[in-house]
Parts: structure tokens; sequence; C-alpha cells
């Protein structure tokens, strides 16, 4: 989450004063950096769930009866971190974090000639779509309230590293130091919570449940990573790997994205997850963990960490990439390119419809005149 904070300082810096970071940063090191948000984010917003909530088995049951669902997310959308950890970088990138597996079928009409609410209109649009990207979570979540301004948002942009170019210092060196190799969960299946929502008060039509979603643990899909309602990619068990190794193995490489305006050198280098047991510290996964928590430990990334800070053999320490994010990063821009080119055409399509809407005039206008 500090990665949030430190960019919208150099954000700020700069605007004060351009030069600022170059004269003062020599280097930016950025170890396990969510740069791109979580998707646990969302999930925990929505319906105060993750894969940590999920796995709890039996102890789980017991929690939800004291800290239920309603009361966690209650709890949890009064954190602003969270809500500054939401998924940025556009539908490219998170495509699809929830998946509705119970598409709604209903009619839409309402009960009656009640007037529905903003609420139940954002919770029926949800519900009509079977994949759900970033923006219409945020959507939601932005209907049903919380700390997440849009109005703000749209104005400063500071906080999303996909929208705001890095500082002016050429002089500058940033690293990015991140673990691979750990199941990270990076999507959700969820469905309407009928048990609440079948509940009316005084005779009343149903009220809207709250929450008006939950995972549909019940989902299991083992070739696709699919678990309990969760679906796992490559990452440091925390952060997925698009948001760890988008922005540093490509978006601030190409000069085209904008992003790195004065060219700053940006290494990155990944570090296998290798899990061992050592019993003077059994609560870690071992000296070479990819964890997000437990690479701070990681012996080889300490080393690259001395050698940057003192100078001592820094020229070894170079990109070193060993997993799919190059892949994944031409596949986001493919994704992103496409998409870009059918937002042009349909603006252009309704700047044509004036004029066509002038031919049919024309064309009588010019009967008239060759029958003068």
């Amino acid at each position: 989450m500090e990665l949030c904070w430190f960019t919208t300082f150099f954000a700020w810096v700069s605007e004060k004063e351009k030069d600022w970071v170059d004269r003062h940063i020599h280097c930016y090191v950025n170890i396990a950096g969510a740069h791109l948000g979580v998707p646990k984010a969302a999930s925990a917003l929505m319906s105060g769930e993750m894969s940590d909530t999920i796995f709890m088995g039996a102890v789980g049951t017991l929690v939800e009866q004291f800290i239920g669902r309603k009361k966690r997310r209650d709890l949890w959308a009064t954190w602003g971190s969270l809500w500054s950890m939401l998924p940025k970088g556009g539908d490219a990138l998170w495509e699809n974090i929830i998946t509705t597996t119970d598409v709604n079928s209903e009619n839409k009409e309402g009960h009656g000639n009640a007037r529905k609410s903003d609420i139940d209109e954002a919770v029926e649009s949800f519900g009509t779509r079977i994949n759900n990207s970033a923006s219409h979570v945020i959507e939601l979540l932005s209907t049903l309230g919380g700390g997440y301004n849009q109005e703000q948002a749209s104005t400063r942009k500071w906080h999303d590293l996909s929208r705001t170019p890095l500082p002016h210092a050429p002089n500058m060196k940033i690293y990015c130091l991140y673990g691979v190799g750990l199941e990270t969960e990076n999507g959700y299946f969820y469905k309407r919570n009928k048990v609440e929502a079948s509940e009316s008060e005084g005779g009343s039509s149903p009220q809207v449940a709250d929450p008006p979603f939950i995972v549909d643990t019940t989902v299991d899909d083992p070739e696709n990573n699919v678990f309990h309602g969760v679906r796992y990619t490559d990452g440091d068990a925390s952060v997925p790997l698009a948001s760890l190794g988008y922005m540093c193995a490509d978006a601030w490489r190409r000069p085209e994205s904008g992003l790195n305006p004065s060219r700053i050198p940006i290494i990155t280098r990944e570090y296998q997850h290798r899990e061992e047991l050592t019993l003077d510290d059994p609560m870690r996964r071992g000296p070479y963990s990819g964890d997000h928590v437990d690479i701070l430990g990681h012996y080889d990334v300490l080393t690259d960490l001395m050698k940057i800070v003192t100078g001592h053999n820094v020229d070894e320490v170079k990109d070193e990439i060993i997993s799919d994010i190059r892949e994944i990063a031409k596949e986001i821009n493919t994704q992103r390119n496409s998409k870009g080119k059918r937002k042009w055409i349909q603006p252009l399509k309704q700047l044509g419809r004036p004029f066509q809407k002038l031919r049919s005039p024309l064309k009588k206008l010019r009967f008239r005149f060759k029958r003068k």
C-alpha cells in the first residue's frame, strides 16, 4: 500500500518543483509493490470475503457467527487503504475480476410502480452480467457507498501509475524486486445473497441483500486454477504478477506509453519462490521465500539491496525476469489497443449521423431542381 503514497508524493512534489526528485533521490527501490492494485481489495469491499476467510474451515464458520460478512465489509469499507488498493490500469488488465454464477433473469420492471433506488438499479445491472471487469466492480462499490470518490479520482490520478507519468528524474534509477511462483487470488465467482435477499419487513417487497453478492464457494475447476470460488494466478501470494511486473517490465520501458518521459532506467528482478523449513524461524517459508511479506528476509533480495545501497558491485544488479510477464504484457497491450480502436470507431459513427440525416432533404432538393 505504501507504493500508492510514495508515487503520490512523487507527483505532488514534482508539481511544486519539477526537478526536486532528480536532485534529491538517487534511486527508488520497490520491493513487492502492488503497482496496479489487487483484486482481493474488491472482494473485501464487495462482501467482506477473500481467500483468507474462505479457507478457514470450521474456524471460518465460528468467525461467521460473530463477525459476519456484513460486519467485516462495513469495517473494511472504512479503511482508506483498501479503496486505494482497488485494481487500476483499466479493463485490459482486469477484464474479469468477478464472474456471476446466477445471472438475474427476473423481471427488471421492479415491484409494482415503486421507483427503484440507485442501489437497486446498480445491483440489478451488476447481476445481469456474467463477467464483471474492474470498472463494473468499482461502479457498483461507488454506488453502494464508501471511500471511493469518482470525482476526485478523475481529477487527481496520482495514485494510479497507469495514468500518472514518472517524475522528471533522468539521473534516478528504479529497481523493482518481487517474488513469483506462488498461487495468488486473481478473480472470484459470485452469486446473489439469496438468504438475506428473501427477508422482508412487514410484508413489504424483498429488501436488497447486504451484501447483495457473496462468493460462490461451490465453484471448483482445478484445470483453470479455480478452488472454492476463487481463481488463482502467478504472483507472490498477495499481489498478482500483472500488478507486480507490468509497469516495470513493460509500460515504463515503452516510450509510446508516455509514462516515463525522462527515460528513467528501470531494473526488474524476479525471485523464484523456494520454500524451506528452518527450525530457528518456523513461521516463515524459508530464506528464499518469494511470499509478499517473507521476501523482506529473502537472502538474494537482501544481497541485491546491499549492493544498491552501498554501490558495491551495483552493476551486477541487472534485469532477471523468469516469469511470463513479458507475454502477459503483450496480451494486455494487444487487448488495450483493440479496445482503443473500438472507442474511436463509435464516436466517428456518431459524428457521421448528422450528415446522414441531411442526405434525404438534399436528395429531395436536388430532385426539385432537376424537374424545374
